[in-house]
């Protein structure tokens, strides 16, 4: 259902979507959409850190590509950290259109691995201090008093 909500939301424009899913679903996910969307390209997030000497197994982001049935770890590798580079690009986003087309992208990270970088952010976190600064609550929408409460006064 996310899937085909992205693709219909999107009205044709070029757009990327990440989904967080458990860590047994990441093929399958890769699959779908693959097989779903027309044009669709899909990135795994195989690790956070830039790749190390030693370390084995899949590095970094990884494009993941049907073939035979099969998911395969074909076509762009880069990094987080490149990803985030904007160049000489208004934007990453740009700058990632620019080389790799415009979509759409589906990123896929397993929820396991979303947990582990401490450079990830709540999206709540931003509601927060929006919420904090215009004096209310974000679940609530009442306002918010510093120190004692008008009943405590």
């Amino acid at each position: 259902m996310a899937i085909a909500l992205s693709f219909v939301y999107s009205a044709g424009r070029p757009y990327a979507c990440l989904f967080v899913v458990p860590p047994q679903l990441l093929q399958k996910t890769a699959r779908e959409i693959l097989q779903t969307i027309p044009g669709a390209r899909t990135y795994v997030i195989d690790s956070l850190r830039s790749p190390r000497p030693g370390q084995s197994g899949p590095q970094g982001v990884n494009e993941l590509r049907l073939r035979n049935g099969r998911i395969v770890r074909d076509g762009v590798h880069t990094t987080l950290t490149d990803m985030r580079l904007r160049g000489r690009h208004k934007s990453p986003w740009d700058r990632w259109v620019a080389e790799h087309g415009p979509g759409p992208h589906f990123v896929i990270c397993g929820r396991d691995r979303a947990k582990l970088g401490n450079f990830w952010r709540i999206a709540t976190d931003r509601q927060v201090w929006e919420s904090q600064r215009l004096g209310s609550q974000p679940d609530s929408g009442r306002p918010l008093f510093r120190g004692r409460t008008p009943a405590a006064r």
